[in-house]
C-alpha cells in the first residue's frame, strides 16, 4: 500500500512538474504565418537574455551539474530508504519478543532503588538503614541459598559472599529484556526519523540546486519555493527535536521498568515496613507478608512470596496467602484495568506514530525523485522546475504527517508513563489510596513518583554503544535492534555479571554460581545470583 501511494504521489508530481498539455483551436494559415514570423523574431531577440538578478527568461537546457546532483540525490535517497526497510525487516519481528536496553541505565537504577529500600540486616529496626521511616515498602533478598530448606529474607550485609571464578563473564553493554509491540514501534520510529533527517537534507539541497540557487539560473518562482522549503525545514527540525526528547523519555522509562524486572529475577521481595515494625516489637507476632516485585500479566495482584525473616526461620511458618477484603480486591482490579487500558492506548499510538513518520519520509522521497528526474524529461527551465503549488501540496502532506505523529507520540508518552506509575502503585500496595484519591500517608518508592531518580537514556548513551557507520546511517537506536543470537539467548548479553553501589557497598549480580548459591532456577525468578562483596569486579 505504501509503494502504491508513493507511485501515485510521484505521478501527480510529475504532471505538475511537466505541465499539462494545452488545447488549441484551429488557426488560419495566413495569420499563423504572420504570427510565426513575429514570434520567431521575438524569441531570437530574447535567446540567452537574462535579467540582472540571474533569472532565466528563455528556453535552455539544465546545466549538467544540476542534473547530476539532482539525479545522484534521488538515487542515493532511494537506496537509503530501501536499506532502512531491509535492516528493519527481521530485527523488527524479533523486537516483539526480545528487546535490548543499555545496561548502564539499568545498573544505575538498581543501585538507586536498593540504596533507598534494602536494609543492612533483617533484624534491624525498620528505617535504620536507610534512615527514612515513611516508605511504603522495604526490599529484601529472598533467594534460597545452598544448604537451606527454606528461603529467608536477608538484608544487605547478610548476603556476604564471592562471585564465581569465571573471568569471562563480564558486564555486557545491553540487558536483554522481553520485547513488545510498543518497543518494536519506537525503535523502528527512531531509525526512520534518523533516515528522514538525511532525506530531508537531501531534499533541501536538491531543491536549491534544481531551482538555480547554486548556478545563478533562478527562475521567477524560485524564491517562493525557497520560502516553502525553509518553512518545512524549520517544522522538521522542531518535530525532530520533539521526537528525540520523547524517545529519550520512552527508553528511560523502559530502563526504569526493567530495573524492577531484574530485581524480581534476582529474588528480591517487598514488605510493608509497618508489618516489619510490629514483628520487631512483638516477638510472638506473625511473620510479615512478603510479595514479589513482578507478576504475571494475567493477574491483578503481585503474588505472595512464602518466606520469613532470616532470624524467624524455624520459628514461624511463612505466610503463603494474603487475606484481602472484597473492596481491596476490587480496587486492585480497577488499577489493573487502568493499566491494561493505558497499555492498549500507548501501543496503538506508537503504531500510528510510526506510520506517520514513514509517510513523511516517503513524501520527501517523492519530492526528491520528482526533482531529480524532471530535468531529464523537459527542456524549459521555468515549466520543468518543481512548481510552488506542487511543492506546497507535497510538503503539506509531510507536515500533516509530522505533527499528527507528534500528537500520537505525546499520547504514547503519557500513557506509557502512567503504565509505570500504576505498576509502582501496585508494587507499593497503594492501590486503595490511588483509587479512592485519598492523600497518601506513605512515600511511594518508584521512579515515576519522583522518590528515586532514574538514569536517563539519551543519544549519547546509545552513541557510545554504536559503530560509526551504523550511527551515521541509521542513528543511535540501531544498536537496540536484536540480532539472531540475542533472540536465541546465545549472545554475550545472555550471561553477565555487574556490580552496583548500595550505600557505598559493592553488590554483585551474576548469572554464574556464587559462594552462596551454586545453582539458579530458570523460571523467571531466581536465575540471577546476588552477593555482597568487599571487592569490586572490574567491568567493561
Amino acid at each position: 500500500m505504501m509503494a502504491l501511494s508513493l507511485f501515485f504521489h510521484i505521478f501527480a508530481l510529475t504532471l505538475l512538474v511537466g505541465g499539462m498539455p494545452t488545447l488549441t483551436a484551429p488557426v488560419d494559415p495566413i495569420r499563423a504565418e504572420g504570427a510565426s514570423t513575429s514570434n520567431a523574431t521575438s524569441i531570437n531577440a530574447n535567446i540567452d537574455a537574462r535579467s540582472p538578478n540571474g533569472t532565466v527568461t528563455a528556453d535552455e537546457d539544465f546545466p549538467t551539474e544540476v542534473r547530476a546532483v539532482a539525479t545522484f540525490l534521488a538515487i542515493a535517497c532511494s537506496i537509503l530508504v530501501t536499506a532502512t526497510y531491509a535492516v528493519l525487516i527481521r530485527p523488527g519481528s524479533r523486537l516483539l519478543s526480545t528487546s535490548k536496553i543499555p545496561f548502564e541505565a539499568v545498573r544505575s537504577n538498581i543501585g538507586t532503588l536498593l540504596s533507598a529500600a534494602w536494609p543492612d540486616t533483617s533484624s534491624a529496626p525498620a528505617g535504620a538503614q536507610p534512615k527514612t521511616t515513611d516508605d511504603a515498602i522495604k526490599l529484601f533478598h529472598a533467594g534460597k541459598l545452598d544448604g537451606e530448606e527454606q528461603a529467608a529474607a536477608r538484608g544487605l550485609c547478610q548476603m556476604a559472599g564471592t562471585p564465581g571464578p569465571d573471568k569471562s563473564v563480564t558486564t555486557p553493554s545491553m540487558w536483554l529484556a522481553t520485547g513488545s509491540q510498543l518497543t518494536n514501534s519506537m525503535v523502528q520510529l527512531s531509525v526512520w526519523e534518523w533516515a528522514g533527517t538525511w532525506v530531508g537534507l537531501a531534499m533541501l539541497i536538491s531543491t536549491l540546486t534544481f531551482n538555480g540557487f547554486f548556478t545563478n539560473t533562478r527562475g521567477p518562482d524560485s524564491y517562493p519555493r525557497l520560502v516553502v522549503m525553509l518553512i518545512y525545514c524549520v517544522a522538521y527540525c522542531v518535530h525532530a527535536n520533539y521526537v528525540r526528547r520523547t524517545l529519550s523519555s520512552f527508553f528511560t522509562l523502559v530502563a526504569a521498568g526493567s530495573s524492577w524486572s531484574l530485581l524480581h529475577k534476582a529474588s528480591f521481595v517487598s514488605v510493608d515496613p509497618a508489618q516489619l515494625q510490629r514483628r520487631y516489637q512483638d516477638p510472638s507476632g506473625p511473620s510479615p507478608v512478603f510479595k514479589q516485585v513482578g507478576k504475571p500479566s494475567s493477574s491483578d495482584f503481585f503474588p505472595v512470596f512464602p518466606t520469613c525473616l532470616l532470624q524467624d526461620i524455624g520459628k514461624l511458618d511463612p505466610v503463603t496467602k494474603e487475606e484481602l477484603s472484597d473492596t481491596q480486591k476490587s480496587e486492585a482490579a480497577t488499577v489493573a484495568t487502568w493499566q491494561k487500558r493505558d497499555i492498549t492506548s500507548c501501543v496503538e499510538a506508537g503504531k500510528v506514530a510510526l506510520d506517520r513518520t514513514v509517510t513523511n519520509v516517503m513524501t520527501m522521497l517523492g519530492v526528491i525523485i520528482s526533482t531529480g528526474f524532471s530535468g531529464w524529461t523537459a527542456r524549459n527551465v521555468e515549466t520543468s522546475q518543481l512548481g510552488s503549488m506542487a511543492l506546497l501540496a507535497s510538503l503539506t502532506l509531510g507536515v500533516g504527517a509530522m505533527f499528527g505523529g507528534a500528537v500520537e507520540l505525546s499520547v504514547m508518552d503519557a500513557s506509557f508513563r502512567n503504565v509505570l506509575f500504576l505498576k509502582e502503585v501496585m508494587i507499593n500496595g497503594d492501590a486503595s489510596a490511588h483509587v479512592s484519591k485519598a492523600p497518601s500517608k506513605k512515600r511511594t518508592l518508584g521512579f515515576s513518583h519522583g522518590t528515586v531518580g532514574m538514569k536517563r537514556v539519551g543519544v549519547r548513551s546509545l552513541m557510545r554503544l554504536s559503530s560509526v557507520a551504523t550511527f551515521l546511517l541509521f542513528g543511535p537506536a540501531f544498536v537496540l535492534l536484536p540480532i539472531e543470537a540475542d533472540h536465541q539467548r546465545q549472545s554475550a548479553e545472555a550471561r553477565f555479571e555487574f556490580t552496583v553501589k548500595v550505600r557505598g557497598k559493592n553488590v554483585v549480580f551474576t548469572t554464574q554460581p556464587t559462594s552462596l548459591r551454586s545453582s539458579s532456577k530458570v523460571d523467571g525468578q531466581g536465575f540471577i545470583n546476588v552477593c555482597y562483596t568487599e571487592e569490586q569486579k572490574k567491568t567493561v
